[in-house]
């Protein structure tokens, strides 16, 4: 049977699903995408906080930490100079800390990193590395 404007309902049942099938398939993969943008900007924003927690360190000229740990299933960092901490983050549930032994980066009253340290974060479709280096004292983050 045809409408006034010449369709069946069967076409217009096909159209529909195509449009469906469209949607489903740009929306999948627009929520990867999402998760892997939420993951890249979280992590810039700890290389941030480890740059922040450095020159706290240095124009306070006392030392100052940055620790992880699992709250909830979920990793968190916490800021912290002396036994005050100062900032305390939530990265996102899909980022998982992969070194058990060495959850804390520590920097002395000179900003200088205490020891030479590699953080590895996965999430479900990256590899992150943060590398800090004794004696050079920059942080990095690299994508694996």
């Amino acid at each position: 049977m045809r409408n006034s404007r010449g369709f069946t309902f069967i076409e217009m049942l096909l159209v529909l699903t195509i449009l469906l099938m469209i949607l489903l398939v740009t929306t999948q993969f627009g929520y990867r995408q999402w998760g892997i943008q939420e993951a890249d900007a979280y992590m810039e924003q700890l290389l941030k906080d480890i740059h922040y927690t450095q020159s706290l360190a240095e124009r306070t000229a006392m030392g100052s930490t940055i620790q992880f740990i699992e709250k909830n299933n979920q990793l968190h960092y916490q800021i912290k100079q002396m036994n005050t901490t100062i900032k305390e983050v939530a990265l996102p549930k899909q980022l998982k800390f992969s070194n058990d032994a060495f959850n804390k980066i520590s920097f002395n009253a000179n900003g200088a990193a205490s020891s030479s340290r590699q953080f590895k974060f996965l999430s479900d479709t990256k590899q992150y590395s943060v590398k800090i280096y004794i004696g050079e004292g920059v942080p990095r983050l690299e994508s694996l």
